[in-house]
């Protein structure tokens, strides 16, 4: 099962063209083997950092992310605020 969801990565990394869709295809791939070798999580020598889903295209879409990540944190702090505040 594992080399079968190798060969496509190897190959999606063998072949740049540049374009948006080999990178998402590379993408696809690293996440779907990503899945896999979670269930190794709990074993001795697992490298969380290394084994890390992808979501984003580019640097610019993962700082997006961050922020609209942060901004919904900031939204639910003032609600959580907001709703102490009455309680008093």
């Amino acid at each position: 099962m594992l080399r079968d969801l190798m060969e496509p990565v190897r190959a999606s990394f063998c072949y740049d063209d540049g374009s948006p869709e080999i990178l998402l295809a590379r993408i696809q791939h690293w996440n779907r083997l990503q899945i896999v070798a979670q269930r190794w999580e709990d074993a001795d020598g697992y490298d969380r950092a290394r084994w890390t889903p992808v979501f984003h295209l580019d640097a610019a879409g993962e700082e997006r992310a961050a922020e609209y990540r942060r901004q919904e944190e900031e939204k639910r702090d003032a609600y959580e605020r907001r709703k102490l505040l009455r309680g008093l």
